[in-house]
């Protein structure tokens, strides 16, 4: 469960740099709708070791609230990218 907990807050930190990259726009979107399905993954696997793991709740809760912002962003992101026409 330890391996499990570092494995994803591994991920969650290279989500925030992906979301930094994407404010710097040192990348561009090609793929957002994949980027939310996997921190959505993340979420739910967090919130199965919340189930499992009470002591470290407080931790945890900071960890979904961060994915929760970033998936909320990169929707964001998406949904602006759909509105804009396409560039000729």
């Amino acid at each position: 469960l330890d391996r499990e907990t570092a494995r994803i807050k591994w991920r969650i930190t290279q989500l925030e740099e992906f979301k930094r990259k994407i404010e710097e726009e040192v990348i561009q979107i090609a793929q957002s709708e994949v980027i939310v399905e996997r921190a959505e993954l993340e979420m739910k696997t967090l919130a199965h070791l919340q189930g499992e793991r009470r002591e470290r709740k407080g931790e945890i809760a900071v960890d979904r609230e961060f994915c929760n912002a970033l998936i909320n962003y990169l929707r964001s992101k998406l949904e602006s990218a759909r509105e804009k026409p396409p560039s000729s």
